[in-house]
């Protein structure tokens, strides 16, 4: 009975998580095409108007009032975290030297599972054994730190030799962790009437700000690319990883196990790391597939710390 009250949320969930596993090497692809804030415009502004679509389709004119009664506090208590992190994530995509630097982003990415229970002990009250989540999450940052090593041809020892912008580049992911950690939480507490307006509304104001971010620039969005490989990249980005992940994201916050659909998630960076190489034609050592494993054992121990409960 338990298990049938939570199956809907619980499949989008592990929909959600991997269409995500696809993420980082099309917004790659996209990005060194279009260009940082240009594909991120059109990535996000398309991904909200989509979603906003497929509202329609369901709502039809009903859908109105749903976006007059909505309440936008919402946007404060939960969306900024969503809308910060969707910012930092993209930009550190795009922005990241090489395709392996790209790889590293999205093992740091990945912490985000093992945070997500940190978040829980302040944000959902939940109660956790500390000889397990302490050590689980120092596992895991350690992998982080050899994926960095590893990525760069260096020793743990000489991270900090880095040049300023992988380290920009990298703080940028870590953040992005860290932020959709809290946002997970938070979506989970706070429910808000016709939910389902929060995601394509993100996007939208994401899109929004991308577009300001390019006329402070003096530049304006240009979707000039060539190929018809490129659009469907991109047309894949918006409706795939981005509409409908992350509505079914949010779904399965509200509506499923958060403990079980994290528990799934443990399996994403391996999923995603191997995707990642064959789509981006990326070679690593031995050692990034150990920090791979770092980062979903940490995870792991993480889980281990919570006391079973919804």
């Amino acid at each position: 009975m338990n298990e049938n009250k939570y199956l809907k949320g619980n499949l989008a969930g592990i929909t959600a998580l991997l269409l995500w596993a696809s993420t980082i090497a099309f917004s790659r692809s996209v990005t060194e095409t279009l260009g940082t804030l240009n594909a991120a415009f059109f990535i996000n502004l398309f991904s909200g108007l989509f979603g906003f679509l497929l509202l329609f389709l369901r709502f039809g004119k009903g859908l109105g009032e749903k976006i007059k009664n909505f309440d936008y506090r919402y946007l404060l208590k939960v969306g900024i975290f969503f809308i910060f992190y969707i910012l930092f994530f993209n930009i550190s995509v795009g922005i990241a030297e090489t395709r392996g630097d790209v790889l590293i982003v999205g093992i740091i990415n990945y912490l985000w599972p093992g945070l997500v229970f940190l978040f829980s002990v302040p944000i959902l009250k939940a109660k956790v054994k500390y000889h397990f989540l302490l050590p689980g999450l120092i596992i895991a940052f350690s992998g982080t730190a050899l994926a960095i090593a590893s990525g760069n041809g260096l020793g743990l020892e000489q991270i900090g030799s880095l040049n300023s912008e992988k380290i920009f580049v990298y703080t940028l992911a870590l953040i992005a962790a860290f932020l959709w950690a809290i946002y997970s939480n938070l979506a989970k507490k706070i429910i808000v009437n016709d939910d389902l307006l929060a995601v394509p509304l993100f996007f939208i104001i994401i899109g929004v700000i991308f577009f300001l971010i390019l006329l402070v620039k003096g530049e304006s969005p240009n979707i000039s690319i060539s190929g018809w490989k490129s659009y469907l990249e991109l047309a894949y980005l918006i409706i795939f990883p981005s509409a409908l992940a992350y509505s079914l994201w949010d779904i399965s916050l509200k509506k499923g196990n958060l403990r079980l659909i994290n528990t799934v998630s443990f399996s994403v960076p391996l999923i995603s790391t191997a995707f990642n190489l064959f789509f981006l034609r990326v070679r690593i050592s031995g050692n990034f597939w150990l920090a791979c494993l770092l980062v979903i054992g940490g995870a792991l121990l993480c889980w281990k710390s919570t006391v079973k409960n919804n």
